[in-house]
C-alpha cells in the first residue's frame, strides 16, 4: 500500500533563517497539535535550536505540475 506525489516546479534555496525556523515551528506545531500534551520548538534550548537550524537547508517550490498515485489493498 502507499501513496505518492510528484511536484515539479522551480526551487529555490532559503537561507533566511527567519523563514526556516517558521517553517520547522509551523510543521512541528501541524503534527503535535493532535497530543494531549504537545511538545513545541520553544519548548528545547534556545542554542539546541540554533544549531539544529544550522543543519537544515530550506527549499521552496513554485510549484507548476503535481501528480499522485495510490496502491490501497488491491492484491
Amino acid at each position: 500500500n502507499y501513496a505518492t506525489v510528484q511536484v515539479r516546479g522551480r526551487a529555490s534555496i532559503m537561507d533566511d533563517a527567519a523563514w526556516l525556523a517558521r517553517q520547522i515551528r509551523d510543521l512541528t506545531a501541524s503534527h503535535e497539535n493532535t497530543r494531549a500534551d504537545p511538545w513545541a520548538v520553544s519548548d528545547a534550548p534556545e542554542r539546541f535550536i540554533e544549531a539544529q537550524l544550522r543543519g537544515i537547508v530550506g527549499i521552496e517550490i513554485d510549484i507548476t505540475d503535481i501528480a499522485g498515485k495510490w496502491k490501497v489493498s488491491q492484491n
